[in-house]
Formats: structure tokens, sequence, C-alpha cells
């Protein structure tokens, strides 16, 4: 089971999701809180991520002590009625919290998402570390087995491009970039994304001396 409620933690949830759904071995119980609610809906949308349950707790000028028992509440049951092996959340959100403690209160076993340094720091989960996730996963594409790598060997490879030429002003040229991709859309992007995908999987080939599958996206090739 995955827990989350805003943007920031749907957008670094969503690779776990999409690995675990092309799992034969795991299935994944996507619950929403809806801390937020717009700004969520969006992500799940860019992501075609479906919740099978959403607890709606977003309320008119909502504050933190009815939002936490209201999460709690309704969190409780949902935990109780699937019965997952692993409660998954991460952030430091409201939701967060009330996930971790809903799934302890039922006895599940449950894994807190900490950075490689062991301890989750506050200043990691920064709105800008989530904006390049974000183009990461775009550039690179969330239903293929290497996207998210090539995804942040490019965007790495630009961001040190731009810095080296406008050293003050590269994030403004990142966040144009990413603007860009949403206006242009991803079918137009694709082919260009899916050239370079073609382009890993011929290497993939040349250095393990076997074949690589380069899925195509739907209505492509035809």
């Amino acid at each position: 089971m995955l827990v989350f409620g805003t943007r920031p933690e749907a957008i670094k949830m969503a690779p776990v999701i999409k690995a675990l759904e092309r799992s034969a071995d795991h299935e994944a119980v996507v619950v929403v809180t809806a801390q937020h609610r717009e700004m969520l809906d969006q992500v799940l949308e860019l992501f075609n991520i479906t919740p099978a349950h959403d607890l709606d707790v977003i309320a008119p000028r909502q504050e933190l002590a009815p939002l936490t028992s209201r999460a709690l509440d309704r969190l409780a049951p949902v935990i109780a009625q699937e019965r997952p092996d692993i409660a998954l959340v991460q952030g430091d959100t409201t939701t967060t919290m009330v996930g971790a403690l809903a799934a302890f209160y039922a006895g599940v076993a449950g894994a807190l998402l900490a950075q490689t340094t062991a301890f989750a720091s506050l200043d990691v989960f920064s709105f800008e570390r989530s904006a390049d996730l974000l183009l990461v996963l775009i550039i690179g594409g969330t239903g293929y087995l290497y996207g998210g790598l090539i995804g942040a060997v490019i965007f790495k490879l630009m961001q040190d491009w731009i810095a080296n030429l406008t050293p003050q002003y590269w994030q403004f040229w990142i966040g144009l970039v990413l603007v860009l991709i949403v206006l242009v859309g991803r079918d137009r992007f694709g082919s260009w994304t899916g050239g370079v995908r073609a382009l890993a999987a011929g290497m993939l080939r040349r250095f393990t001396g076997g074949s690589a599958a380069v899925p195509v996206p739907p209505g492509k090739g035809r």
C-alpha cells in the first residue's frame, strides 16, 4: 500500500508505483488522502495513476488538527480492509505522519523513504527537487525500464551545459524546458526520446551481445 496526499509526494511516489505495476509479484494499492486536491489530481493524471482509495480529506481553510483527525479516521478502515503487507509513505506532511501512524496501529510493516545519507532531511524535499525529478521522468519516460536513468543523464548534461553558459540563471532555462515540454506535448516530444531509447538499446546489445526490446508508445510506428 502506498499512501500520499500532496503533489510533491505524488511526484516522488510515481516511479515506485509504476515499477510495482510492472511487477508480477506485487500489487500496488494506491491510497490518496487528497490533502492537496487540484495539484494532486494534476500529477495523478500526468502519470496515469488511478487510486484504489481516495479519502478526500481536504476542507476549506483546513487546520492541521481536524485534518489529522479526518485522515486517520478514514485511513484506518482502508488499511483494515486491504490488509497490506507493507505500507509505504514518503515526505514530511500530515499525510506522511498519519499514514505511518495508521499502519503502526494496524501492525503493518512499513518503509519510510530516506536518502542515502540514512536520514530524511527536510531540506531534501523542496519544490526545486520535485521539479528536477519531474523533468527527469518526463524526459526519460515513466513506462520504460531505463527511462529514469536516461532522463537523469540527459538532465545532468543539460544542467551542466546551461550552468556553464549562464551560471546565475540556469534554473530559469531548465524551467523553460519543462514548460516547453508540457506545451508541446508528450506525443511530439516522445519521438525524440524514442530515438534516445533506441540508441540506448543499441548500446545494450553491443555490450551484452544479446537482444534488447525498445517499447514503442501506442500509435507510433504504425
